[in-house]
């Protein structure tokens, strides 16, 4: 996979609060609607850009939309596969999902959507947790990069995770987070989500001003807990329509 690195020639790479990177990463998941699914083996991943925006002590994840969604079927040559278009997608979102987590002021804010509904999102106060990582002995190389194993439950699944420690931040893609190297790569248990290695540019001027930006600000945010009864009601509600 491609990776950039600017700051220096020797790693690990020297980071300080002044010093911001950003890593990319292909984020993939399987959570089509089931009646998609046509086996365990025919799961169709969808695949989206995402970014994570970094210093020593913040971060902020970005993940974006697709124009079209991949359905998979059962027709008369076999599983075929199918683009569909996401309703009005000139109007699609241009933000996408959002994570900020602030270590220092043990800050977590997001801007999250519903498996079942991704084109509308919320700003949420989120939890800040500490995930209590178990790092192996297993190790394997992600671009030109030495990663070691972790695995760890958090936010009801459990994950597998590769850090490196040639990046010394406690960083990684979503929520994930905590162990002594960026994350480049994670999934869990059920290989619903899939975060893969794209490439990293370290020092990223524009990473600083993309955190900044992106961070979700206003005054109409959810807590953690009426997001959750929020996605309840709404799932409900779509049921019922359905």
């Amino acid at each position: 996979m491609k990776y950039i690195v600017l700051l220096s020639f020797i790693l690990p790479i020297n980071l300080c609060a002044q010093n911001f990177g950003t890593i990319r990463y292909y984020a993939k998941y399987n959570i089509l609607s089931p009646a998609l699914k046509v086996s365990k083996d025919d799961v169709e991943y969808e695949t989206e850009d995402a970014w994570l925006y970094f210093s020593a002590s913040k971060s902020l994840f970005q993940q974006k939309l697709n124009s079209a969604v991949t359905q998979v079927m059962r027709g008369p040559n076999g599983v075929e596969k199918r683009l569909i278009s996401r309703k009005n997608p000139e109007k699609l979102d241009k933000t996408g999902a959002l994570y900020f987590r602030d270590v220092q002021t043990r800050e977590m804010l997001k801007r999250d959507n519903f498996t079942f509904s991704r084109e509308t999102y919320y700003n949420v106060k989120d939890t800040f947790i500490n995930i209590k990582w178990t790092i192996t002995n297993e190790k394997k190389s992600i671009g030109k990069f030495v990663c070691k194993k972790a695995e760890a439950s958090a936010y009801g699944r459990k994950w597998t995770a590769w850090f490196t420690t040639d990046i010394p931040v406690n960083v990684g893609p979503w929520k994930l987070w905590g162990l002594p190297g960026a994350i480049l790569e994670a999934a869990d248990s059920t290989n619903t989500y899939l975060f893969l290695f794209r490439e990293v540019t370290i020092p990223d001027l524009e990473a600083e001003t993309k955190i900044k930006e992106l961070k979700p600000a206003g005054d109409n945010f959810l807590s953690h807990d009426a997001f959750v009864k929020l996605y309840f009601r709404k799932k409900e509600e779509r049921r019922k329509y359905i």
